[in-house]
């Protein structure tokens, strides 16, 4: 018989009360993002999805939570679908999983749970390269479970190893020469600075991330109302986020200054000795100094010579201006699962034999709008938790959920 139990928690509030715990798993498993700990989880719920029913899976044993994982269910017609708390604004759901526990017998565990619950898991934005997703895929197809992977985004991870001066003759040449004749001419209109806040004090913080997000409303996205200070409750919802994550010293605010003007600005989060650069904009009036370019070259210099960043997650897909530093990646994308109910089984067969046409009929008849993907402040739409080594194979879990690939 199994020693695993599972706990439910249903409302936002039951979360909060087992905070301890969930925090506490977090710290066990291999995900970075502090935005999947369980206030910034529930904040997500309160604000994105009060309509939907929340619910929380979590495994435990002898007292100790093995695994957890946020969902949020809703109805479509006959079929029940759960899908996890991400979205271009936040990312804050993902696998939690002990990386000492007995990963196959926990992860059995949950899914026997879920599949007494019946209906589809579709899960967005989850790094499906993590060994917990090739888990969870080998378990639904021992067990006959129906279960698609779509690759979605390569996302840019750099090792930080404390050589500021070895990374940066890896870069390209014409990358150097571009950084040093910004830097040069930016020098000549007046003084640029560097200014990085790792601690901030809460009565210093409305002010502070008011004036970085306007920053972004005076780019682009301003003139389009998608900015946080044009998108109604926006601002008051990473206000919240980031005073949680300043009250454990996880929040990351970045400016680059000129003559003391914000030009640029990064918000980002610090966890587990990573450094991940959430949203960053930048004045389109300084377009021609590059200086979203010169806000990282800045701060990776920075974080090389400190010493106490072993990483950086860009958080967002493999753009042309993030290749130029030369990450590895992550892959992130959707684990879709029928784990009870026809209906649930006939909508993964027809996302996986079906889609893929429509989807390509529907890009030849609007190729442009197509060959873009949608993205947010640098973040994807297939956003997703930085635990993924970037050495793992990319295809690993695909290939375990679909043996045949044609179809994507």
């Amino acid at each position: 018989m199994s020693s695993y139990s599972v706990i439910r928690l249903q409302t936002v509030d039951a979360l909060r009360r087992w905070q301890f715990a969930w925090d506490d798993l977090w710290w066990r498993s291999e995900a970075t993002w502090p935005t999947l700990r369980a206030e910034l989880v529930a904040q997500w719920v309160e604000r994105f999805a009060p309509q939907g029913r929340f619910e929380a899976l979590a495994v435990e044993h002898e007292g100790t939570w093995l695994a957890a994982l946020p969902l949020v269910r809703h109805r479509y017609g006959l079929l029940s679908v759960a899908s996890v708390p991400n979205n271009p604004w936040a990312p804050c759901g993902e696998l939690l999983l002990d990386t000492a526990c007995d990963a196959p017998a926990v992860i059995e565990a949950l899914l026997a749970t879920l599949r007494t619950d019946g209906g589809l898991l579709w899960l967005d934005g989850v790094c499906i390269q993590a060994a917990r997703w090739r888990q969870v895929a080998q378990r639904c197809l021992a067990s006959g479970a129906p279960c698609y992977v779509r690759p979605g985004a390569e996302v840019g991870w750099l090792q930080i190893d404390g050589d500021w001066e070895g990374y940066k003759a890896s870069l390209s040449r014409s990358h150097r020469q571009a950084m040093a004749k910004a830097a040069r001419r930016l020098e000549k209109v007046g003084r640029a600075q560097l200014d990085v806040h790792w601690e901030i004090a809460p009565n210093e913080l409305p002010q502070l991330l008011r004036c970085g997000f306007q920053v972004e409303d005076r780019s682009w996205k301003g003139v389009a109302g998608s900015s946080v200070l044009r998108s109604p409750g926006m601002f008051g919802y990473y206000l919240a986020q980031a005073t949680q994550l300043a009250l454990w010293r996880q929040l990351v605010l970045v400016w680059l200054r000129l003559d003391g003007r914000p030009i640029a600005f990064l918000y980002g989060y610090w966890a587990k000795s990573v450094l991940h650069a959430f949203k960053i904009g930048y004045d389109p009036q300084y377009a021609a100094y590059s200086p979203g370019q010169l806000l990282f070259y800045y701060l990776l210099e920075r974080v090389h010579y400190e010493g106490q960043c072993r990483a950086v997650d860009f958080m967002g897909p493999r753009t042309a201006a993030i290749e130029r530093w030369r990450p590895a990646s992550y892959v992130t994308g959707r684990v879709a699962i029928a784990v009870g109910g026809l209906s649930a089984r006939m909508a993964v067969w027809g996302y996986r034999h079906l889609w893929p046409a429509f989807r390509r009929l529907r890009d030849v008849a609007t190729p442009s709008s197509s060959s873009q993907q949608a993205t947010y402040g640098g973040v994807s739409q297939q956003a997703a938790c930085s635990s993924a080594s970037p050495e793992a194979a990319p295809d690993s879990l695909s290939q375990a959920a679909a043996p045949s690939r044609q179809s994507q």
